[in-house]
């Protein structure tokens, strides 16, 4: 459950963390360090694609908090929402999903806590991002920076994993094509009719469309209908 307390009120719970972190040892573990990593770590997506990814938290000692910030290539990728994860279920807390920059390719100032008493050690998602790929191909690393995950008292050691993201232009796979015609069928298009169906394979694909060359040798371009899965039809 999000919180709306003041933003001030977090501001001065992350500054106390600060100060203590600063006068007080971090917490060290001998065999084991939080782990804060992209997932999935490596995404392939074509032109203008829709996709999520989340940043994944594996505490090795209990954590009430955390706070991050993105870094990605603006040329190849744009932010469209940044959401609160799941590791923090069942506790009252306060989420900011931070400012969203996609000229300079950024996301600053993401932070949750749980309100209250509370911690977890149960490993989960600390955020999702949604992204839409842009019109150029190439590669985007998904950098985790500034990144901090406190107990109750002060940040614990981690490992951070970042991720990459790589734009194709993707050519979409079209398979099982069957038509179907009335008998007869001219070039009249009110006499007769036509059904054409055909799978049509591409990651988030929600738009087909087929380019018809008519008996009068007219062309037109129509919008076929997406059904289930991955089928479209035009009647």
């Amino acid at each position: 459950m999000k919180s709306k307390l003041e933003r001030g009120a977090v501001v001065s719970f992350f500054s106390i963390l600060l100060f203590i972190s600063c006068v007080m040892p971090i917490v060290n573990s001998d065999d084991e360090t939080t782990s804060v990593s992209i997932e999935p770590a490596s995404s392939v997506v074509g032109l203008y694609e829709s996709f999520t990814i989340g940043v994944y938290c594996n505490p090795c000692i209990p954590m009430k908090s955390f706070e991050c910030s993105i870094i990605f290539d603006p040329s190849l990728l744009s932010v469209t929402d940044v959401r609160e994860g799941t590791i923090f279920n069942g506790y009252e807390t306060f989420f900011n999903d931070g400012s969203i920059d996609n000229t300079n390719g950024e996301i600053n100032l993401i932070y949750g806590l749980i309100m209250g008493e509370g911690n977890v050690t149960n490993p989960g998602y600390l955020i999702w991002i949604d992204f839409q790929a842009e019109q150029n191909t190439g590669q985007s690393t998904i950098t985790l920076s500034n990144v901090g995950v406190t107990n109750e008292t002060m940040y614990i050691p981690i490992t951070i994993s970042h991720g990459l993201v790589e734009v194709q232009n993707v050519i979409p796979s079209i398979e099982d094509v069957t038509a179907q015609f009335s008998d007869p069928l001219d070039s009249d298009p009110l006499f007769g009719w036509y059904q054409i169906s055909s799978r049509i394979s591409d990651d988030n694909l929600n738009n087909a469309y087929l380019v018809m060359t008519h008996p009068d040798s007219s062309v037109s371009n129509n919008s076929m209908t997406k059904g289930s899965g991955d089928l479209f039809s035009l009647n």
